[in-house]
């Protein structure tokens, strides 16, 4: 904590923390299941009576068994400063989004708004959050949206009406955005003011996917909450992002205590080692410098991608109808199974291929914050992935490498999108990106 440039207080808090789920430091009394249970809040949890087990049962694993450092980032009361959690991918931390929104709609001081990139990805967290939270009072203190959302509420609360977002009369986003923090600055007086936190529409604010967040919208959230404990909760991942936002919290204005998952539970051993070479070097954002993928590794083991290449599109679209429905045959559900491409009509040439077949089809940027139990992504190929290049391309190297990097993200959010199975094909020529 220390070297991450935290105060002494963090560093002690922390300590504690661990301290907590360390082994005891005295003799061990093997018969103490009480304190043993106690001391597995990943593996033990203790109900009141047979409707709570009830719910236990029918619940998904990571509702009630965080993993012993999500479950530690989650539910730590009083941060004295914004926290920034960075994960690679498979490591959690949508998880630890949800469960501290939960924590603070049970424990913390107010309103609790919990943001996410895209309003499809904050539908899916909301129907998240309705299995985590049982207690509709509880559950109702959580509000979900994108940042663009927040700001077409805000201006039109302002001004009485939906703001259009088409026609003569109509405001871009990012105008709508500056629009929202004008007209929140003018309700909450001066944004550092923290005296009377009420001023503020709330309380606590949690941000998943927070690498494809703008400078904008930052400054919005931030002005949305207070300066005080436990005010900004934030992770992300710098290497999945799919925008070209690239900027360190701290230059919006949000300095951030930092901590970092390191453990992909979802990703097999193999999956993982292919998308790390795939994606390669380190990335900007977030925190300040760069954060490489050193040290993130597996709890399991499994088959490696399959990468098949074909004579023509024709041959790649039945391989993909005969793959897919080899999986449906071995018992895989239809909702567990995912097809990806890099741009929309290729998804509609391999939704017209799977005819029939009821699996979710979508270029690579709407996978994101998805998962499925197996993975299927055509046309990886030259002159596809990455996009070919514009007629006049941009002349400055740094823009171009930037793109590149951006298209290798995308790449790589689609391939770590899968548990067990990652299929990749491609006709004529593979990508430039995939792994040798």
């Amino acid at each position: 904590m220390l070297a991450r440039g935290g105060t002494l207080t963090e560093a002690w808090r922390e300590l504690d923390g661990r301290r907590a789920t360390a082994e005891p430091a005295g003799p061990v009394d093997p018969d103490d299941l009480y304190t043993a249970l106690l001391r597995s809040p990943d593996r033990a949890v203790f109900v009141p009576d047979k409707v709570a087990l009830d719910r236990v049962l029918r619940a998904p694993g990571w509702c009630t068994f965080p993993h012993p450092p999500q479950h530690r980032l989650a539910r730590t009361s009083g941060y004295e400063h914004p926290v920034l959690v960075l994960g690679g991918a498979g490591t959690g931390k949508t998880v630890v989004a949800l469960h501290r929104a939960a924590y603070l709609a049970a424990h913390g001081a107010g309103p609790v708004l919990l943001v996410t990139f895209s309003q499809s990805l904050a539908e899916e967290l909301s129907t998240q959050l309705d299995l985590l939270i049982e207690d509709e009072v509880i559950r109702k203190r959580v509000e979900v949206a994108n940042p663009e959302r927040l700001a077409v509420r805000i201006v039109a609360d302002a001004e009485g009406r939906r703001p259009a977002l088409v026609g003569r009369q109509a405001r871009s986003l990012a105008e709508l955005t500056d629009e929202a923090l004008r007209l929140l600055s003018l309700a909450t007086g001066d944004l550092l003011d923290d005296v009377d936190p009420g001023h503020k529409p709330y309380r606590h604010i949690v941000v998943d996917e927070a690498q494809d967040i703008s400078a904008a919208q930052w400054r919005l959230l931030r002005a949305a909450a207070p300066h005080a404990r436990d005010d900004l909760f934030i992770v992300g991942d710098p290497h999945q992002r799919v925008t070209d936002t690239r900027l360190a919290l701290a230059a919006v204005g949000i300095p951030t205590e930092n901590h970092a998952l390191a453990v992909s539970y979802r990703l097999s051993w193999e999956t993982l080692s292919f998308a790390v070479r795939l994606r390669g070097g380190p990335s900007t954002g977030l925190a300040r410098g760069a954060t490489d993928l050193h040290g993130l590794t597996a709890t399991q083991h499994g088959e490696p991608p399959l990468v098949r290449a074909y004579d023509s599109p024709e041959s790649e679209l039945a391989g993909l109808r005969a793959t897919v429905e080899s999986w449906l045959a071995d018992g895989v559900a239809a909702e567990a199974i995912a097809v990806g491409a890099r741009s929309a009509a290729l998804v509609r040439e391999a939704r017209r291929a799977l005819d029939g077949l009821a699996v979710r089809t979508a270029t690579f940027q709407h996978l994101k914050g998805l998962e499925f139990e197996r993975v299927a992504l055509v046309g990886v190929a030259e002159g596809v992935v990455p996009e070919p290049a514009p007629a006049d391309p941009p002349q400055d190297p740094y823009v171009r490498a930037r793109t590149l990097q951006r298209e290798r993200s995308i790449l790589f959010v689609a391939c770590t999108r899968a548990r067990s199975k990652l299929y990749i094909s491609y006709s004529g020529r593979g990508s430039p990106f995939l792994p040798l």
